[in-house]
Order: structure tokens, then sequence, then C-alpha cells
């Protein structure tokens, strides 16, 4: 499902960061529960009923307590960055930057070495670019506290691109995507963040090919790492057919292709446990008009097609998550013919020592005219978060959604609640902010300013308190 994306309008905030509707619920002191911070960082939330519009693309989690979730916000006039963090019992809202001059942006990978180290990539666009085409790479890092910018570049003579997949180490990052306005007919990318810099790496390209891209990676400790997408040909009669590509990385300049076997298919997910063992999915029919599920296993030498347990009408994977080489679950969705619900999730596990995968009856909530699955990321056999959205039409693309968020306990997938439609702003750390907290009787006082430029909102906020909690 990861090539459907959108790109509109965002808000951005200078150290005051804002991800909701901004002054109504703020100011409204007496419409919800809000709490002083005693410290900078915290966060203020005024709940609000209304649904939240957009689409979780992916989702990392380190732990059953700690899962970070991303993809996009529609406010109505565009679309913003969107991300998401669960602490075991309820997913909220965080506050995610966007770069200065941009007029949309959204992040479509995600990955994290650790509860605090993050690296979320995806792609932004100024007025101009929207009117144009063009994107720029997008790319962002959670130190635990705040996420923070990291401008990621593209390669000599490229214009426009986008990064789709990320894979993080202790060390190291490696991101992947495409350069050029649109995925069907641009250049594969792939760069690595060492912690300070982006550099990008060579990526051969297949002979014959038009174009190519590339939507996931996995990486391990041992500096190898495995990235999947398609690539594209044209006949005599510029009918462009398309092809499965993987190539893999051992550290140094350039990657290498590693030949899948032919198929007209697009791998969307990889995810590897050693340099031996990776699973990849996505699917076969890229130019059938329809399309169906598959899945390629890597044994380090050579790929072998591995059969998806049954052929849906027109069904997808897009995200792929194995504990162990012999344990993996895949998620996306498929056609169900019925005009009522057209799309619904999907949701398989691969049993390694069966050689085997099953279908594992996923949830689709009853007022969704149509539900998908886009990312899964699993903390343990029984233990795993998939992300999408629930649509409120029939078709894949089209109309509004909702971001969804499944779990799995080894036993049965349960919905999990949807962070609230919140005004939430995160205070994030700065010499010149000081804050107060005593006497919880007192009375207190929030002053904002709010500043419009055109691109990007400015909030400024004042907090003068000797309370903890306002009601």
């Amino acid at each position: 499902m990861r090539r459907h994306g959108r790109i509109g309008g965002s808000w951005h905030a200078g150290e005051v960061l804002v991800c909701v509707p901004i002054l109504a619920g703020l100011l409204a002191l007496g419409g919800g529960h809000h709490t002083a911070p005693g410290s900078p960082g915290e966060t203020l939330a005024a709940a609000s009923s209304a649904p939240m519009l957009g689409a979780l693309t992916t989702v990392s989690c380190t732990s059953a307590r700690r899962c970070l979730a991303v993809g996009y916000r529609d406010n109505g006039s565009g679309i913003t960055p969107l991300a998401e963090i669960w602490d075991g019992t309820t997913w909220a809202l965080m506050a995610t930057p966007i770069p200065k001059g941009a007029a949309s942006g959204s992040l479509s990978g995600l990955s994290c070495s650790g509860p605090n180290a993050c690296l979320a990539v995806g792609s932004d666009a100024s007025k101009a670019q929207q009117k144009s085409g063009d994107t720029s790479p997008l790319a962002e890092t959670w130190n635990g506290k705040a996420w923070k910018i990291r401008i990621a570049v593209l390669p000599k003579h490229a214009t426009s691109g986008s990064l789709l997949g990320t894979s993080c180490t202790a060390k190291t990052c490696v991101a992947v995507g495409y350069s050029g306005r649109f995925a069907y007919d641009g250049k594969a990318l792939a760069e690595m963040w060492n912690g300070n810099t982006w550099k990008v790496t060579t990526i051969p390209k297949p002979k014959g090919a038009v174009a190519d891209t590339l939507y996931g990676v996995s990486c391990h400790p041992a500096h190898d790492c495995l990235a999947v997408g398609y690539w594209a040909t044209e006949d005599e009669y510029r009918v462009a057919t398309g092809a499965p590509l993987a190539e893999v990385w051992h550290g140094g300049a350039s990657w290498k292709i590693t030949p899948v076997p032919p198929s007209d298919s697009l791998l969307s997910g990889v995810s590897c446990t050693s340099a031996k063992a990776c699973m990849a999915v996505g699917d076969n029919g890229l130019g059938t008009g329809g399309f169906y599920t598959e899945s390629e296993q890597w044994n380090g030498t050579r790929w072998r097609s591995v059969p998806i347990a049954t052929r849906l009408d027109s069904s997808s994977l897009g995200g792929v998550s194995c504990h162990s080489a012999d344990a993996c679950l895949t998620v996306g969705s498929y056609d169900t013919n019925d005009a009522e619900a057209a799309y619904v999730t999907l949701a398989e596990a691969w049993n390694g020592q069966k050689r085997k995968w099953t279908i594992l009856p996923s949830r689709n909530p009853a007022s969704a005219a149509s539900s998908f699955l886009e990312g899964v990321s699993c903390w343990s056999a029984d233990g795993c978060v998939a992300v999408g959205r629930d649509a409120s039409t029939s078709q894949v693309d089209g109309g509004t959604s909702v971001p969804l968020a499944e779990r799995w306990n080894g036993t049965r997938w349960s919905i999990m609640a949807a962070a609230p439609a919140a005004t939430h702003v995160r205070l994030a750390s700065s010499p010149s902010t000081t804050w107060t907290a005593s006497d919880a009787s007192a009375s207190s006082t929030l002053t904002a300013t709010f500043a419009e430029d055109g691109q990007a909102g400015h909030l400024e906020v004042t907090w003068e308190t000797t309370a903890r909690t306002l009601s």
C-alpha cells in the first residue's frame, strides 16, 4: 500500500510545537483537564471529540510498552506529518516539526534502535513545489524528548525526491526511496545517516530499467542491509512492465543487485534477522490491472519465492516484521468484492519450521467503508502492533481516512483506541523557559500568542502559575 501517498499543507512552530487545532482548545481551560508543566518538555492537552483525519503508515516497537508510529494528518487544506507514541496503555500525539519554508509534509518510514532513538523519513514540499509536483526528502530524529529535523540530501543534479523507508542500528541508519517527481519514473535512492550528516550511496540500476524505486530496507548490527522495491522497463510500444528489485549493502560506498525470481511484482517491505535470513513482501501484477500478495525469502545467497496462504482478489502486503528467522508477521489489505466494504485488513503469520503462511483474522471497524494495514512491528512472537487507516469510501484512494492501530497478542487481534484528537503542545527545553509549581489552591494564568506567516504557525506561550492542575 506504500505506493499511495499525498502531500498538502502543514503547521510548524518554534520552541512550542503544535500538532492539532491550535488555539480553540488551548484557551478553553474550562473545557477539559490540563496539567501545568513542572518542567520543560511536558505536554498540555485539551480533549476534543472531533475525529482526527489522516493515516499511520508505519510503526516501530522496542517493547510492549514503547511503540512509535508515523504517517500524515489531513487538516482539511493539506497534509502534515503525524507521529504518535504508545506507552503500553494509550496512544498520544507527538509534536512533529516541518522544515522552514515547507507548506506540507508526510512521514512514511520509521525505525527505532532504542526507546529514545528513532528516525522517521518521508517528504515535504514548499508552495512552489506543490505547483511543480516536486518534493524534498524529509528526515526527523527522536531523542526521547522531541523530534528534530535532519536535513536529508539528494544526489547531484536531482531536484526532487522522497524517502520511503528506513532502518537503524545502534550507530547508523539507512534510508531509501527515489529521486525524481514520482516513484514510478524515479531513480532509486539510498543514503546513510551517521548521527551527524547524510551521505548518498551509489545504487546500481538493472539493465534496461527506465525507472526504479526502493520502498523498504532492513539492517542489522553487522552493517549489512537489504533494500527492496521494483524496477520498470518499456516494450516497443512504450508500455511499462515491472519486476521486483532487491539490493544488498555491506557498509561500503555502493550497493549490489541480488536477482529476485522473475515476476511482474513490487516488493514494499522487508525484515531481516541476520544477513542470511530476510523476508520480503509485496504484490504481484503491476501490469495486469489486478494484484495479489507475494513473498520472497533471502538466505544470504539467493531469493526463493514463498507461497502466500491464499490468493485473494486485489490483495497487497505493505509491511513485514520478523522476530526470528522462523517467525514473521505481515499485514496489508484485500478486496472483498463487497460494495459496502471493498477493502478489509489482512494479516498473515510465517512459520519457518512448517514453511507456511497462515492467515490471522484481523479486525475491521464497523464504521469504516474500507480498512487498510500498512505497517507492522513485533517485539516478540506473540506481541505485535500494526497500523494503517480506515477510509470513508470503498476505494483505495479518495475520501477521508482516520488512523488505525491493531495489536496482536499471539491469539487474536484487537483494535487499539486511537490517540485523542486533542490540542497537544509539546514544550521543548529552552534556557529562556522557566516554570514554577507549588500551591495547588492558587490561581494560574496562561497567555498565548499566535502568528501566521502564510506558511507556518508560531505559537509563543507564557505560563505563570503556582498551581499544579487546572480544571
